[in-house]
Order: C-alpha cells, then structure tokens, then sequence
C-alpha cells in the first residue's frame, strides 16, 4: 500500500510491484495458508482479500471488518459478481472494540491497518485477544523518521500511532505478541510538489517506507 493517496511521483509498476510484495510477505507472514478462520481489517475495498482468495484452503473463512459500510456492500456485491467469495463474511465494526469472542481466530491481517486506523494499537490488542493461542497476525503502513515533519504532520490529523518502525514494533510487543518480525517492503523520499490538493502525508521531501510487521500469539 503505496500511500494511501494517488501518489503522482511514483510510477505505477514501482506501485503495483511494491503492493504485489506487501500482499505476499503478509499472508505468509500471517500463515494464511494454512489457517482455517482468518480475520481482516481494515478491509476498505478488498486489495488484500484478493490475495487471501487465492491462497487460503477451499473450506477456510475470512471474516472482513471495516466501519465503513458502504465499501463493504461495494465489496460484496463486486465478489457476487465475479462468483467468488462464497467463504467471505462482512462485518461492519470497529477493529478498535471487535464483537467477537476470545481466541476465535488462526490468523488476522490488517492490510495497511497500522496508519488507516485512528488509535491503532487497541486494534492491534484486540487482535490478540481475539486469536488463537499460536495463532499469526500481520499488518503493514507506511512509516516515517521519528522526529520528522512527517511524524509532526500525522500527529496533528490523528493518525500518529504506528508511524514508525519503533512505534509498531513496541506496540506488536506490547499487545503480548512473541516473534515478531519486521521487514522493509519500499522507501523513498517524496518528491510530490506542494499544492492544495496534495496528499499531507508524507511530508514534502521526507523519507517514508512500507513495512510489515508481524506476530505470535
């Protein structure tokens, strides 16, 4: 997940590979493959899910939560479509306070959860709670150098979380997770010009990267 805004000074095989790379480190991160129950979130409009689809068993379950409603129905009615889908189940919540009991799940994914979530750490708790014992979770964001303007400029909109390698895998640690593994998917430095209509983050001419990070139960 390249940004979660248009990024104009990238071209789109440098986005494509990168979003292919991060698709693929995270469901073998999360051992999709090989669980039965999967949980995602943020599903947004399914960029993962159609990785998931092609990887996990013919009996598995993916449940898709997001809070916002409207791209999961357009989600849903995409996978109708295509006749696919039939394991894939929406739920319309908040990853911050999941309605699902304890020790539910063999693997959740959170596909650019860690900057898309506001108070992202709950939702990183919470998927612990809601896995299995031995059970993997693996999410991936876009990060930024501590004491950058960056990290100023996502403070301020409220996204100022999991915006570093450190903060992610201190929260991954602190939420109860044991082998935990980061690995760096892109960096760059932004080379967008100002404007009104430019996405803030990162900010102009900083260095930003794309990390997953994962988890045991």
């Amino acid at each position: 997940m390249v940004n979660a805004c248009d990024r104009s000074d990238l071209n789109n095989d440098e986005i494509e590979r990168a979003n292919q790379r991060t698709c693929e480190i995270l469901a073998d991160k999360a051992h999709i493959a090989e669980a039965n129950t999967i949980l995602d979130w943020p599903t947004g409009k399914g960029c993962f899910l159609r990785t998931m689809l092609d990887k996990v068993q013919q009996d598995s379950i993916i449940i898709c939560l997001d809070i916002d409603f409207v791209e999961l129905a357009s989600l849903k009615a995409y996978l109708d479509n295509q006749g696919k889908g039939s394991n894939v189940y929406f739920v319309d919540a908040d990853a911050r306070d999941m309605p699902f009991q304890s020790n539910v799940f063999d693997a959740v994914t959170a596909w650019g959860g860690f900057i898309e979530v506001p108070e992202a750490p709950k939702a990183v708790s919470e998927s612990y709670r809601v896995l299995k014992q031995g059970g993997y979770f693996a999410g991936d964001g876009e990060v930024y150098e501590e004491n950058s303007e960056s990290i100023r400029v996502a403070e301020r909109i409220g996204v100022g979380y999991l915006i570093s390698r450190e903060r992610i895998e201190n929260c991954i640690a602190d939420s109860g997770f044991r082998d935990i593994y980061t690995e760096s998917v892109f960096e760059d430095y932004d080379r967008t010009e100002p404007g009104p209509d430019r996405c803030p983050l990162p900010a102009c001419g900083d260095w930003f990267g794309i990390i997953v990070a994962s988890g045991r139960k």
